[in-house]
C-alpha cells in the first residue's frame, strides 16, 4: 500500500512539473503582449469601484487605426483633468457657447481625433454660422449605459465642474443601452467584461453583483488584463449567438431606461439634444422616441444612408472612422437647421 501510495504521489508530482512547466512560457507570452500593449497601444480607461470603469484624466496617445477597407489614419486622443475629451474651436479666446456631450463608445473611444468627432464637427460649423467660439466636452466610456452616465454626471458635479455655464446638452443614446441597463439580459449574454464591474440599478438602489467570480474579475490586475477582457469578449459572442432573449426582460429594461433617463433629465434640467446611434426602429427599441418627448428632449434619428460608404466606419464595421464622425456630425448640424433648433439652442 505504502509503494502504491508513493507511485501515486510520484506520479502527481511529475503532472504538476508538467503543467507548472508548460503554462510559463504561455504566461512569458501573455506578459510580452501585455507590455507590447501597454508600450504601443495603452489603454485609455481605467477601472473605478463606482462606475465600474472610466476614461484616464489627462491622458494622452496618438492611436493608428484602420477602416473598414482596411486604410490606416492616426487618432489622436485627450482627456482633461476631469476625464473628459475636449475640443475648442479657438484656443486663443474664450468660448461663448459651450456644449456638454454624453454618450459611450460612439462619444468617448479613439476612433477619430477630438477634433474630427462627430460633435466637433457640430462646433465648427455653429463657429462658422454664427461667429461664435464653441468649446465641447464629452463624458462617458465605451460599453456605458445609461445609470452609469447618471452616476457619472453626479460625480462630475461634486468635483466642481462648472455646469452652470453650459449651453446645451447632447445626449447620445444607443440601443443596447436596452440590454445593459438590466441585469437579468446581461447574465443571458454573458458579457463579462462589462457586467463583471457594471453598476444596476435596482428598486432604486445601485447594485454590484458581488459572486466569487465576479470579484476576481474585479481586481486590478486581472480587470486591466487585455488579453484576458478579449477572451471574454470572444466568448460572450459565442454565448450571444442563437441566444433570444425573453420579452419580459426587455418590457422589464424599457421601464429601468425609462426611470433612468428621467433621472438623467433631472439632473440636466436644461436644453438636450438626444440622438441615437442606431438605425433599428423596430421593437423593443422604438420606445425611445417616446422617451426623448416625456423628458422634453429634441430626438434626432441616425442617418441611414452612412451604411451607403465602407469609408465611414471603423474595422469593427460597427463604429464610425473620421470619415464617418464628420458625415455624421454634418447630418446632425443639418438636421438641427432644418428643424430650426440651432438658434433657440445657442440663445
Amino acid at each position: 500500500i505504502y509503494f502504491i501510495l508513493s507511485l501515486r504521489y510520484l506520479f502527481f508530482k511529475m503532472t504538476l512539473k508538467k503543467i507548472v512547466f508548460s503554462l510559463i512560457p504561455i504566461l512569458v507570452i501573455i506578459s510580452i503582449t501585455e507590455i507590447y500593449l501597454l508600450l504601443k497601444k495603452p489603454n485609455f480607461t481605467q477601472l473605478d469601484k463606482h462606475l465600474g470603469w472610466k476614461l484616464k484624466s489627462n491622458f494622452n496617445h496618438i492611436y493608428t487605426q484602420k477602416n473598414l477597407k482596411g486604410t490606416q489614419y492616426k487618432v489622436n486622443f485627450s482627456t482633461n483633468e476631469y476625464g473628459l475629451r475636449h475640443f475648442i474651436t479657438n484656443q486663443n479666446e474664450i468660448e461663448n457657447v459651450k456644449i456638454f456631450v454624453i454618450g459611450d463608445s460612439f462619444t468617448s473611444d479613439p476612433y477619430a481625433s477630438n477634433d474630427l468627432m462627430w460633435y466637433s464637427e457640430i462646433a465648427k460649423k455653429i463657429s462658422k454660422d454664427f461667429k461664435k467660439n464653441v468649446l465641447v466636452h464629452s463624458m462617458g466610456a465605451g460599453g456605458y449605459g445609461n445609470f452609469q452616465q447618471l452616476l457619472q454626471l453626479r460625480e462630475l458635479k461634486k468635483t466642481g465642474y462648472n455646469f452652470e455655464n453650459i449651453t446645451f446638452f447632447i445626449f447620445q443614446y444607443c440601443n443596447n443601452d436596452l440590454q445593459n441597463n438590466s441585469i437579468s439580459i446581461e447574465k443571458k449574454l454573458k458579457n463579462y467584461n462589462q457586467y463583471s464591474r457594471r453598476p444596476y440599478l435596482i428598486n432604486n438602489q445601485i447594485f454590484y453583483d458581488d459572486s466569487l467570480l465576479l470579484k476576481i474579475l474585479r481586481i486590478p490586475f486581472i480587470g486591466e488584463s487585455r488579453i484576458l477582457n478579449k477572451i471574454f469578449f470572444l466568448l460572450s459572442k459565442v454565448s450571444m449567438h442563437n441566444l433570444e432573449i425573453q420579452k419580459q426582460d426587455y418590457e422589464k429594461s424599457i421601464q429601468i431606461t425609462k426611470n433612468i433617463i428621467n433621472l438623467i433629465q433631472k439632473e440636466l434640467n436644461k436644453k438636450t439634444l438626444m440622438i441615437n446611434c442606431n438605425i433599428n426602429n423596430n421593437w423593443p427599441f422604438n420606445f425611445i422616441n417616446d422617451i426623448a418627448s416625456e423628458n422634453n428632449f429634441y430626438y434626432l434619428n441616425y442617418p441611414k444612408n452612412i451604411k451607403t460608404d465602407e469609408n465611414n466606419f471603423f474595422e469593427d464595421g460597427s463604429h464610425l472612422s473620421e470619415v464617418g464622425n464628420k458625415f455624421l456630425g454634418s447630418y446632425l448640424y443639418d438636421e438641427i437647421v432644418n428643424n430650426d433648433l440651432l438658434e433657440y439652442l445657442i440663445n
